[in-house]
């Protein structure tokens, strides 16, 4: 318990009195440090770790100080580079020395890693190493950039260009891939604002380029600050040219792929998404909310929320229904499969209040249930209408003297175990209350006894696999923004209410960070 304290008084006193250091024998860095990824050959890390408001000061390797060689001088900005590749660990690092505020001269050093130990090594066993392109990610927004990234501006009357690009020369250090590593931009990604290939949905707007464009006009000559009308595109240079406008879908901003080069659709899946949306072109556009079971139109820019799970006899199964903040001004109108040849499944045409897809799928066969209150004058009832894909061209609708059978056969198979992600924001199925204090955190989720038609499902649902999601690559090296990885913490909780406990600061260091607690059903 002493030895935790201390720890904490130590990095609380780093923090206050502005020591930025790297750790890289254990990946890790102190509260004021950024971090720029990328990645270069096959499955090869890269990382640039530069001081935020205050500069790196330190380079550590474990308890020891591999610079500046005592602890005395503040006079230096270190910027660390660590290259991962396979069982090798090279570490590159800058040292900014000032003289009366000054930049006085930049040398850059390179160790090698191994074990608990490390080396200086020379330019030469360094470059034999990194032998390909450093492809760096970078965030768009107004975020940090990486420090060896140029940037022009152009101003004119009613707009303003950004063009962003690698330099080949830093400090008087050659950066070709000979002298230095070469550099490019890997994932261009916004992580206020997610990209689209038609209607489907991508963590980044593009793997590899040379050179970033981005556009924005403004369409009031008087004031810029208070424009009419605002534009901004983003355009991507490389072997395949790309260009994005920013557009709104339900209150919210995506980047939206406009113009691309034929080498774009060599990916199938990009393929399959610029055919769905031009095929939905052709005729007036897409409805204004459209569900598409096959998630190749991600249901997420339709304000739709999903819930999965699993049942018994290798079933799988899927929740759609409309976000409660839309309910009041759109409607599911259509029910899509585009993987097949007729892709409309149901077209909803009648007046209703709530409105739920269920997919339940097994390798053999899939049945679409569309459950929703129906209007009829001054009287709200529920209607069903259930379908099941015949084969690999259509779906069709269950006659409805068929209903009891097909209804009772899938309940044989509950309950439905139900993914849940716990540090996520819940669908409307699950309720989530936190108590907390200033030493942890413990949230009860539960799973509502009714649903939206006023049924009880107690004995329909419980909880299955439990997931949380990873907030560091190594170390406590954060993930890039655009990645969202899950880590599974039970496998089958198997109840409707269970109770999830944060990591305490007083904890033993061997505590995990989330404890869970199975409740009685």
């Amino acid at each position: 318990m002493t030895s935790i304290i201390t720890i904490l008084i130590i990095e609380l006193i780093e923090c206050v009195f502005g020591v930025n250091y790297v750790d890289v024998k254990n990946y890790n860095i102190s509260l004021g440090v950024n971090v720029f990824h990328g990645r270069f050959d096959k499955d090869c890390k890269y990382f640039m770790f530069v001081g935020d408001l205050e500069p790196i000061t330190q380079l550590r390797f474990g308890n020891e100080l591999i610079f500046p060689s005592d602890t005395g001088s503040k006079n230096y900005n270190l910027f660390v580079e660590m290259f991962i590749k396979n069982n090798i660990k090279l570490v590159s690092f800058y040292v900014h020395t000032f003289h009366k505020g000054l930049l006085k001269e930049v040398k850059r050093k390179v160790i090698s890693i191994s074990y608990d130990t490390y080396s200086y090594i020379g330019n030469e066993e360094f470059m034999y190493n990194i032998d390909k392109p450093i492809l760096v990610s970078v965030d768009i927004g107004p975020k940090p950039k990486h420090p060896f990234i140029n940037r022009l501006i152009s101003e004119y009357p009613t707009s303003f260009v950004q063009i962003f690009g690698f330099t080949c020369v830093y400090k008087g250090f050659t950066l070709d891939g000979k002298s230095g590593p070469r550099y490019r931009f890997g994932y261009v990604y916004d992580s206020d604002h997610p990209a689209l290939v038609g209607y489907t949905m991508y963590p980044y707007l593009i793997e590899e380029c040379s050179v970033i464009k981005i556009y924005k006009t403004y369409f009031n000559y008087e004031n810029r600050s208070n424009p009419n009308y605002e534009s901004s595109w983003v355009q991507l240079y490389d072997k395949n040219q790309q260009k994005y406008e920013l557009r709104p879908i339900l209150g919210k901003e995506y980047w939206f792929l406009r113009n691309y080069s034929d080498e774009i659709k060599s990916d199938a899946v990009i393929c399959s998404a610029i055919n769905l949306y031009k095929k939905y072109s052709k005729h007036g556009g897409i409805p204004l909310v459209t569900l598409d079971i096959s998630e190749l139109a991600s249901p997420e820019i339709f304000g739709i929320e999903k819930v999965t799970g699993s049942m018994a006899n290798n079933w799988t199964y899927k929740l759609y229904k409309l976000k409660k903040e839309f309910e009041k001004y759109c409607k599911i109108r259509t029910v899509i499969d585009p993987t097949i040849k007729i892709r409309n499944i149901f077209i909803q045409k009648k007046k209703y209040y709530k409105y739920n897809v269920e997919v339940y799928r097994n390798s053999e066969k899939t049945y679409v249930y569309n459950s929703f209150n129906e209007y009829y004058e001054e009287i709200v009832s529920k209607d069903l209408k259930i379908f099941k894909k015949t084969n690999e061209e259509k779906y069709d609708e269950i006659h409805i003297n068929d209903y009891p059978k097909t209804v009772k056969m899938m309940k044989k198979w509950y309950p439905i175990k139900l993914d849940v992600t716990v540090d996520e924001e819940q669908p409307s199925l699950f309720e989530k209350k936190e108590i907390s204090n200033k030493e942890l955190t413990i949230h009860h989720f539960s799973i509502n006894e009714t649903n939206d038609f006023g049924e009880s499902i107690l004995n329909k649902y419980v909880f299955g696999r439990v997931f949380r999601t990873t907030s560091f690559e190594l170390g406590n090296i954060p993930q890039e923004p655009f990645r969202k990885h899950r880590v599974m913490i039970v496998g089958d909780i198997n109840t409707n209410k269970f109770i999830v406990r944060n990591k305490s600061t007083l904890d033993n260091l061997s505590t995990p960070q989330y404890q869970l607690f199975r409740l009685r059903i």
